[in-house]
């Protein structure tokens, strides 16, 4: 470590441009929702009905809810500039503050001596899990999914000042209410915020756990639980990325939370519930399976009547509409690309949307891809981020709570996981963080197995529930992914004229000094056609991904011939053409090549008889496409 800081020295001027910006921005992010947040929940809702901590949950919650609905209109509406953001943030900024200012007077926070040991070291896990993830947000984003669609999409929407359907990023259609906070990060540039953003609804993930229902689960177990959470490696790396798979789990698990609450009997908590349901759905194509779950396993458990259901799932799907409404005008089809055959019957078997839906989803009956993907579960690719092995046994007890546990607690959690996860194994991709709307009913239940066996009489179960420490090993080992230069503001003695953030990008993302080169040395009426990465964002040139995977303006296994290519390219007024020299080598999870033979002969020949090699950096190399062909 000595000697990689010898290499580096303190800028004052780069300190205050990235980590003290940073922090600031999140500051004002969270007196931006809390304001209008506990507005709302003073408005609609009986506040002192719940605990100070759970106060500031919601207000969090409703705030974040109301600021993504305001962007998501901008977006719709034609609207999307800095003063209409301006507008909502300034009043928003101001209320928050005395709003946080009031929370600070009735906090009263328990005496960290009146804690066990163990308590204490369950607190010294949670914070190492919260504190470790937090300052990795301070990084700019390399996370391919952040640079393919979830900072490159508002960066392309804010230039035209409007969200509109991006034929090249098949992900502009996914539901994204939690990815709306990208426009206002790229938008101030200030690119990290996203990730705080994202990091502060998994704390406020990991603080809904540590409030569930304390007449059940005592304070041992809601430690437990909590720090579990909190070192996941699922849940803490993704809270570091602008990726949602954490928001939209804290949304779901907000539904689960008031509706075991007692939203029963209750209309208001019941469309509150509904109204937090709709925003996972409206953040993810998972929560809309969540939020189906949620309904059917209240009814089940007898959490809700078949009227107060009806309720829950009438509100839930008012929220969610609006971006179902919008895929319907855009493409035809509210859930594209998935289900693509059922809404155009007329698509030939290997059109580009069929491919997707083969792609995404699969015959739950379909037994041989089922082994396949048992074997799959343990490829290096699946169980990234490291040390996912533990949450086989959380997915168990979220799965099979039912069957085993009387509590009302259990029963709920688990007939949640029993209609979510079987479904949502039919996944043709079964990534571990598309499961993070069930991975807190499985902490909640490690937890009270955790209590129980430290106070049980059997030495088996006391056994058992020390034995449950493990849990915290691969968060335990967490460690920063790279020097952090952007954290501490250094400077290469080297290069002394990049800046903190251009080392690190240069350093931990192969594809930015590529980008650097094209932004500086190509004419601003380049266009760009990215070939075999889709990583976009960091790109100052107009541009289409290539990509026959995440595109549906060039299929190449239709074309006759390179003349066909050639023309649609020209037809794209397309220039440059950026390509991943070892994309032909390139396997997908599956074992598949990710681009077909035919594909690869096509742009192989482009690129030697119609090109002109200007560039090549990191395995990437930039061609001009020549205007004659030749």
């Amino acid at each position: 470590m000595a000697r990689e800081f010898s290499q580096y020295r303190f800028s004052p001027r780069d300190f205050l441009k990235y980590p003290a910006r940073h922090l600031l921005a999140t500051v004002f992010f969270i007196l931006s929702v809390l304001g209008p947040g506990r507005i709302l929940l003073v408005a609609f809702w009986d506040a002192n009905a719940f605990p100070i901590g759970l106060q500031i949950i919601f207000s969090f919650a409703l705030g974040t809810a109301l600021f993504s609905v305001y962007i998501f209109a901008l977006g719709i509406l034609g609207l999307l500039t800095e003063l209409f953001l301006l507008l909502y943030l300034v009043p928003a900024l101001l209320s928050g503050a005395l709003v946080a200012f009031l929370f600070a007077v009735h906090i009263h926070p328990q005496a960290f001596e009146s804690l066990s040991l163990v308590q204490q070291g369950l607190i010294g896990f949670l914070v190492w899990g919260l504190g470790n993830s937090f300052l990795q947000t301070f990084y700019p984003p390399t996370e391919i999914d952040s640079l393919t669609y979830h900072l490159a999409l508002p960066k392309l929407w804010l230039k035209k000042k409007k969200m509109y359907f991006v034929p090249y990023i098949f992900q502009n259609c996914f539901p994204l209410y939690m990815a709306m906070f990208n426009n206002l990060a790229v938008k101030f540039n200030v690119d990290t915020l996203a990730s705080s953003i994202h990091w502060l609804h998994g704390a406020a993930l990991t603080a809904l756990v540590f409030f569930w229902n304390p007449g059940h689960f005592d304070l041992n177990a809601r430690l437990f639980a909590a720090a579990c959470i909190a070192c996941l490696p699922v849940i803490s790396q993704s809270s570091t990325t602008p990726r949602n798979d954490v928001s939209w789990a804290f949304y779901a698990f907000l539904a689960m939370f008031i509706i075991n609450r007692g939203a029963a009997g209750s209309l208001p908590l019941t469309l509150l519930a509904g109204l937090f349901a709709g925003f996972s759905a409206g953040s993810r194509f998972q929560g809309l399976l969540i939020c189906f779950a949620i309904g059917v396993a209240s009814w089940f458990s007898g959490k809700l009547n078949f009227y107060e259901l009806l309720v829950f799932q009438g509100t839930a799907g008012l929220v969610c509409l609006p971006w179902y409404l919008r895929n319907f005008i855009w493409t035809g089809n509210p859930f594209w690309p998935l289900f693509y055959s059922a809404f155009d019957k007329t698509a030939p078997e290997d059109n580009f949307f069929a491919k997707h839906q083969a792609h995404f989803w699969r015959s739950p009956l379909d037994v041989k891809s089922w082994f396949k993907d048992f074997k799959l579960v343990w490829h290096p690719n699946f169980i990234q981020p490291a040390g996912q092995y533990f949450l086989f046994p959380l997915l168990a007890l979220a799965l099979f709570g039912p069957a085993f546990w009387r509590e009302k607690d259990f029963v709920f959690l688990g007939w949640v996981g029993l209609f979510y996860i079987p479904v949502n194994l039919t996944l043709d991709e079964i990534w571990w963080r598309f499961q993070t709307g069930v991975i807190p009913a499985g902490c909640l239940l490690l937890g009270w197995l955790f209590s129980q066996g430290r106070t049980a009489p059997d030495g088996f179960f006391q056994i058992l529930s020390w034995s449950a420490w493990i849990v915290f090993a691969p968060g335990l080992f967490e460690r920063f992914r790279t020097f952090p230069t952007t954290l501490l503001g250094l400077r290469k003695k080297s290069d002394i004229s990049s800046d903190a953030r251009q080392v690190y990008l240069r350093e931990n993302l192969n594809i930015y000094p590529v980008s650097e080169w094209i932004n500086s040395q190509l004419p601003e009426t380049s266009k760009i056609l990215i070939f075999g990465n889709p990583q976009g964002y960091y790109l100052d040139r107009p541009y289409i991904d290539g990509s026959p995977k995440n595109q549906a303006i060039l299929i190449f296994e239709t074309m006759k011939d390179l003349n066909e290519l050639r023309e649609k390219l020209s037809a794209l007024e397309i220039t440059h053409i950026l390509y991943f020299d070892d994309v032909g080598s390139v396997m997908s999870n599956t074992g598949l090549r990710l681009v077909e033979e035919k594909t690869m002969i096509l742009m192989e020949g482009l690129l030697k008889e119609c090109c002109l090699r200007l560039q090549t950096l990191n395995g990437f190399t930039v061609y001009e496409l020549r205007s004659n062909g030749g």
